[in-house]
């Protein structure tokens, strides 16, 4: 395995953060406390029987509802809401200039096309896990960069194929998610939609 590690330096030492009242049962989606920001649970009285509020990694729009908030965060004042905030940002950042989702163990993944392809029919993907840390091997906080292998896509949407099997992952827009989570507006989608070929898919296609 291939590991770089890079200095991360804040452009602002504050950011809001939109935040929502409720969240879909799944996804990538972290809370926040009222001790993490008691300015806004002091500014909002309705949040007086409130404990936690919701902010997605992927999209808020997506995965969180409910009544939203700004809250005013000082990142490096909470590690775990700064990393998670990171992620966030990292997530977008990259969606804008690649395909993004996740590892086996939840860091973001980020997929770039392969400048050498080795079968037809499928376009090959370079895959680099981005992983906020802090104080690692430097005195602040620094992001885990590592090369974690290839991947294989089909060229073919799912609207052209008769695929029985029920776990892999699929290329929708720019991100990378488990067939099952596709939402009813991505499956609208069906013809910009490519399946990601794994032990289950290999048999049926060349492309392995």
């Amino acid at each position: 395995m291939i590991i770089n590690i890079l200095s991360v330096d804040f452009i602002t030492d504050v950011i809001d953060l939109e935040v929502n009242r409720e969240r879909k049962e799944h996804g990538h989606i972290r809370s926040l406390f009222k001790d993490q920001c008691p300015e806004l649970w002091a500014a909002e009285p309705t949040l007086s029987a409130t404990r936690r509020l919701y902010f997605s990694i992927t999209s808020n729009a997506r995965e969180c509802f409910g009544d939203s908030y700004f809250a005013r965060i000082r990142l490096g004042a909470d590690r775990d809401l700064t990393k998670s905030v990171l992620k966030q940002r990292l997530y977008d950042y990259f969606r804008q200039r690649a395909i993004v989702g996740y590892d086996f163990v939840d860091n973001i993944e980020v997929w770039i096309e392969d400048s050498e392809q080795k079968q037809e029919g499928c376009t090959q993907y370079l895959r680099f896990s981005i992983v906020p840390k802090d104080q690692t091997v430097t005195s602040g906080w620094e992001l885990l960069v590592s090369y974690n292998g290839h991947s294989i896509v089909y060229d073919t949407p799912l609207s052209a194929l008769d695929l029985k099997a029920t776990r892999y992952k699929v290329i929708v827009g720019d991100e990378v998610v488990k067939v099952r989570d596709l939402t009813p507006e991505q499956k609208r989608e069906i013809s910009s939609i490519f399946p990601v070929v794994n032990k289950e898919l290999v048999q049926r296609t060349r492309c392995h």
